[in-house]
């Protein structure tokens, strides 16, 4: 039989813990195989406890799902109240979770990033098969963590949407992609038509004063910060585009277009070589991503202070 038997012992305040366990292996490893997987166990385990500091480090959005209770009468079942409040419930449980998720794919990413820049490095620029494997892990973790923010945007607009009775856009709501036309554009716009507008809206009508203002202010600042627009446009590169290089080149490709009146009379050689960079630094990129991150709890946190969203 082949197999992993791995051991840990824990050791705190001078006492130790063990813990044991084997795994089968249904392929023996050839070569630097045993080697390697080692290496990668040891620094999986090393980034799990530099992960718990860095989880730390990020705010905890639960209390954005915390809602206040919500009499239910009979006007607020026939008017749709109760249902507006219901759904309304629903987007913050999902917000909450979408930045769970965030938290936890950034810390992650970032305890990969920890590892990878303690293991030696003897070709600075050209990572071993070590450092390259938590480069790979890093990287999918914050991807993961980014496509969570860029879809906090849409949950903001879908709150608004639902809190409102569904007044703010027209929408078909049989129609399957309804939630496509949540823009925010069209958002922004609903949100304008409130006493004296000619044709007004009775949810925005009964909002005091007061309120209307910080909902207005919490929409005008949700894209302020430079880093949301940064962190969205490298979303969509990874998304849609060739990916930029984060940390090493030589890992994406390079599209190169050459002018007709560049190409006579230059060797073959000049018009095939493409120039590869880097186009991110991790640590820079990833405190973009945190400042984000920070950014969207902060104002809907300001958000939870209007009664309509508590």
């Amino acid at each position: 039989m082949n197999a992993l038997r791995a051991t840990l012992t824990f050791i705190t305040d001078g006492q130790e813990n063990t813990f044991t366990r084997e795994v089968n292996l249904p392929l023996l490893p050839i070569n630097d195989g045993i080697y390697l997987m080692a290496a990668q166990t040891f620094c999986e385990i090393e980034k799990e406890i530099w992960f718990a500091d860095f989880y730390e480090q990020l705010s905890d959005p639960s209390t954005l799902s915390i809602y206040a209770r919500r009499p239910i009468t009979f006007e607020s079942v026939m008017s749709g109240q109760m249902e507006a409040d219901s759904n309304m419930q629903q987007v913050w449980y999902e917000i909450t979770n979408t930045l769970f998720g965030a938290r936890y794919l950034l810390a992650q990413s970032r305890g990969y990033k920890e590892v990878e820049q303690r293991l030696p490095n003897p070709r600075p620029g050209y990572p071993g098969s070590d450092i390259l494997n938590m480069h790979i892990s890093k990287m999918n973790s914050f991807e993961a963590a980014v496509y969570r923010l860029a879809k906090i945007e849409d949950l903001f607009l879908l709150l608004l949407f639902v809190s409102f009775g569904c007044s703010l856009v027209e929408v078909n709501m049989d129609e399957e992609d309804w939630q496509k036309r949540l823009s925010w554009k069209s958002v922004k716009e609903g949100l304008k038509r409130r006493t004296p507008a000619i044709v007004s809206n009775k949810y925005l009508n009964g909002l005091s004063d007061d309120d209307y203002k910080l909902i207005m202010t919490v929409f005008n600042k949700f894209k302020n910060p430079p880093e949301v627009n940064e962190i969205l446009e490298y979303r969509h590169a990874t998304t849609h585009r060739i990916p930029p290089a984060v940390d090493y080149h030589g890992f994406n490709g390079v599209l190169k277009f050459v002018k007709p009146e560049d190409r006579s009379g230059k060797p073959v050689s000049d018009l095939l070589t493409r120039t590869y960079k880097v186009d991110h630094e991790f640590l820079a990129l990833y405190a973009k991503a945190v400042k984000v991150y920070e950014h969207y709890i902060q104002v809907l946190t300001q958000l939870k202070k209007v009664p309509q969203f508590a």
